[in-house]
């Protein structure tokens, strides 16, 4: 018996839009650490746009 594994429309968009949301949290802080030079300067924009 053969299974054949799919993934419906609403599989897509969850993973599609996991992926999106990972690569956001994952890199952008790299990205601003890099920028800003400071752990406590990437602290405080994080809190301050958290608390927006």
């Amino acid at each position: 018996m053969e299974q054949h594994r799919q993934l419906g429309l609403a599989a897509t968009i969850a993973v599609v839009t996991g992926e999106s949301i990972a690569l956001g949290i994952f890199l952008t802080p790299a990205a601003m650490a890099k920028s800003l030079g400071s752990p406590l300067l990437l602290t405080a924009v994080w809190c301050g746009v958290g608390w927006v």
